[in-house]
């Protein structure tokens, strides 16, 4: 009975003892805006439509990488359906490897940033 009350007591201390806590975020005033271009991941290489690509096209704009806090690449990608991104160990581990649902391989998929292979 003695341990029930004190492990009341101190649970009850526990609870009163905690205060919530508000901090606020200050912008510091030489921090310059991040300026973040579209990403567009598509079937081809090249720029094309969006009705004219030959499979499927998803564009992620800037817009959804500010609203998101998408700062990595592989950020960006990991929240589209059916593709995977994994972070192994060893020498490449700066670089994801990046897998498409029912295309797996390093030779299967290609991510271009403006233009640029960034994996395999």
């Amino acid at each position: 009975m003695r341990s029930r009350k004190s492990l009341i007591f101190l649970a009850t201390l526990l609870l009163l003892s905690v205060s919530p806590v508000h901090a606020k975020e200050t912008k510091k005033p030489n921090q310059a805006p991040v300026v973040m271009k579209e990403m567009v991941v598509s079937a081809t290489r090249t720029e094309k439509k969006i009705d004219d690509a030959p499979a499927s096209v998803t564009v992620i704009t800037k817009e959804d990488m500010e609203k998101y806090n998408i700062q990595p690449l592989d950020d960006a990608i990991k929240y589209e359906a059916g593709l995977y991104v994994r972070h192994t160990k060893g020498l490449a581990d700066s670089m994801p490897r990046i897998n498409m649902r029912g295309l797996y391989g390093p030779n299967r998929n290609l991510v271009l940033l403006d233009g640029i292979p960034i994996n395999g």
